[in-house]
């Protein structure tokens, strides 16, 4: 069957959109049915497109519409527009036109195109459709080499093309034909993008939400997908508003200065906020308070466990376990000691016993009052849990038409909570995900969540960031410590990826040595032209000094020449292109051409805490594992690790190695 890209056929008549769809449903799976949304100039109702051929049709009810001024208008003036804006492009295009008269004659099929009097536009009735709709296309199609069909697809589809600097899939500035080539969202791509985007206005009066989840994996698009489909639907519905959530600081930056930079300003409608940038808000908006001072780190936390559990000598897991066990409480929404000790905690990393979680919650309870003061310390975890209570007795909260969640295998479940609660009825949660990096917080599933994915989840399986090799590379090592349900794995397509190169280990003796020859091997990337700043990424991991390798890297490239996401003083120019660095941990959604991944041994021997027992040892590998495997799918096209440990034999077999360091 055909893919139809938007799902709807929106530009046709009611009546007679249900009688296409079958037609359109006959055709071949090669096939590929668009209907554009174009304000500003004219697009036929259908475009039809099967290997380099495309077929325009407009349908009109019946021969009387066709002879008022709006319908000859469409057609002789409309294919002329056209064809005008093809010659200033330097081409000369036969184009064709298959004007359907739904309700017509044969008589009818003769006056008209009589009328008409142009060898551009075919009448036809709906019969032909019908029956012959793929005769029809072979007849009237025409070919496009592929700076036409480029053309053409950007013409009619513009919100469909990428700007070349937004994806890794360039090559080379000396590459000439690299500096031509037009980049297109992929037809999968496209659709998800377009899901249920021109038939918003059915369910206007429905009460709830319908929900679409995009699963891809690294380098699939993900983040393109909800830029364009944030931005199509605030174009096409101003009066609606939009939320983009983001699970990480340097993500959203990122996204802003591309919008801004390749797209233009930000749509008014448009909301773009990490999680807890938008739970602060809704917080402060459902209990009417002006500010709210929110604890994220778990040292303080942690320090009033301690004092509390000096009663509790009986509990032998560690104020870290018990911290931990506390945010999976308030994830959790768990308002009762009942709810907490039938709860299922598969994935936590350590057993309790029913005696040892009625002690937790005694703790939990004592520990309420200490992370609920809206003077000193509000845990982050608490506070979302008690805006999912407030938000269903309070009309204060900001409600949205479409909610589009980033990385949503790392949201917990009050966070979609909230996030349910706050859609208008009729509107949509559309979410992208790579199953692969998580599966949810706590291997959660989505029926667990309530939210009902089966048939509405789209998989998309190519990668365009990186290359074959690396990707490889990061999913056997992956499958070498992961064991994943095949539901939840979500297997990549090599079919026909760029082979490139293996990834690239570098054994170092000292931190100095590796921020030495990061600097130097990016300093020499840049000056030689072949890959821009922008392009570049460096990820360091939590036993690296941030601060000393961005010293470095001004010096060496010059002032103002890094984006550290974390510089709050800095604010990046859209005119320039920056050197990106960012921790490895919050890295998801970024990408790099060319990836330097700093001090990978801090990952890899975590779980080597002689303080650990087997449960937990077991669980830190299976994250630390995900946490090298996203890191491993940001480059796109060489990707160079650092290492002062001997790394696993299993990744050592996927990756060359260099190195002046014997190991035992």
């Amino acid at each position: 069957m055909a893919l139809m890209i938007s799902d709807t056929l929106v530009n046709v008549s009611r009546h007679i959109r249900r009688h296409i769809r079958k037609s359109i449903k006959r055709l071949p799976d090669n096939y590929i049915v668009r209907s554009p949304y174009l304000k500003d100039k004219w697009a036929p109702d259908l475009i039809i497109e099967s290997n380099e051929r495309w077929l325009n049709m407009t349908f009109v009810d019946d021969i009387e519409s066709l002879f008022n001024d709006s319908a000859s208008q469409l057609a002789d003036n409309r294919v002329e527009l056209v064809c005008q804006a093809c010659s200033k492009f330097g081409r000369e295009l036969d184009i064709k036109l298959i004007l359907v008269i739904w309700q017509a004659s044969d008589d009818d099929i003769s006056r008209a195109t009589s009328y008409l009097d142009t060898h551009s536009i075919v009448v036809v009735s709906r019969s032909t459709v019908e029956s012959e709709l793929m005769d029809l296309f072979d007849q009237q199609s025409i070919f496009f080499d592929a700076s036409l069909k480029d053309w053409f697809k950007a013409y009619f589809f513009p919100e469909s093309e990428i700007p070349a600097a937004c994806t890794t899939r360039q090559i080379s500035h000396r590459d000439s034909n690299a500096q031509l080539s037009r980049f297109f969202l992929d037809y999968d791509q496209e659709w998800a993008a377009k899901l249920d985007l021109l038939d918003i206005n059915k369910v206007d009066n429905e009460v709830g939400f319908s929900v679409r989840l995009i699963n891809g994996v690294a380098g699939s698009g993900k983040t393109l997908i909800i830029v364009n489909r944030a931005l199509d639907f605030c174009l096409m519905y101003p009066d609606r508003r939009v939320l983009l959530l983001i699970y990480n600081k340097p993500v959203i930056e990122d996204i802003i200065y591309r919008i801004k930079k390749h797209w233009g300003k930000i749509p008014k409608n448009l909301e773009i906020l990490r999680f807890y940038q938008w739970s602060r808000k809704q917080w402060l908006n459902l209990f009417s308070a002006r500010s709210v001072r929110i604890e994220f780190g778990k040292e303080k936390i942690v320090e009033l466990i301690a004092g509390i559990r000096q009663s509790f000598d009986e509990l032998k897991i560690s104020n870290t376990q018990l911290y931990t066990e506390v945010c999976f409480i308030d994830e959790h929404l768990f308002y009762t000691e009942d709810a907490y000790l039938n709860a299922n905690r598969a994935g936590r990393g350590f057993s309790l016993r029913s005696k040892e979680r009625a002690l937790i919650w005694m703790i939990y309870e004592k520990l309420t009052p200490l992370v609920t003061n809206l003077n000193s310390i509000y845990m982050h975890t608490r506070l979302i849990k008690d805006a999912c209570l407030k938000v269903n007795e309070s009309n204060n909260t900001e409600s949205y038409h479409q909610i589009i969640i980033d990385e949503a295998q790392f949201f917990s479940p009050s966070w979609f909570e909230l996030v349910k609660s706050s859609i208008k009825d009729g509107g949509q949660l559309y979410m992208c995900a790579d199953p692969n990096q998580g599966f949810l917080k706590s291997r959660l599933s989505w029926k667990s969540l309530g939210i009902s994915v089966i048939g509405r989840t789209k998989k998309l399986r190519k990668s365009y960031r990186t290359t074959r090799r690396i990707l490889e590379a990061a999913n056997k090592f992956a499958a070498s410590v992961i064991t994943e349900d095949p539901e939840e794995y979500l297997v990549p397509d090599y079919s026909n990826m760029t082979e490139g190169v293996k990834p690239f280990v570098i054994y170092y003796q000292s931190a100095q040595d590796m921020i030495d020859r990061t600097v130097n091997e990016a300093a020499e990337i840049i000056s030689e032209g072949e890959i821009p700043a922008n392009q570049i990424l460096i990820l360091y991991t939590g036993s690296i000094n941030p601060w000393g390798l961005k010293k470095q890297l001004d010096l060496k490239l010059g002032k103002d020449s890094v984006w550290w996401f974390y510089d709050k003083k800095f604010e990046p120019d859209v005119k320039k292109n920056y050197l990106k660095m960012a921790q490895l941990e919050s890295a998801t959604g970024l990408e790099g051409a060319i990836t330097f991944v700093l001090g990978i041994e801090s990952v890899l021997d975590a779980h080597l805490n002689l303080d650990l027992n087997d449960d937990e040892q077991k669980e830190i590998q299976y994250e630390s594992m995900r946490k090298l495997y996203m890191a491993m799918t940001r480059a796109g096209q060489r990707l160079i690790m650092f290492s002062s440990t001997k790394i696993p034999s299993a990744l050592e077999a996927l990756v060359d190695c260099e190195s002046e360091l014997e190991f035992a």
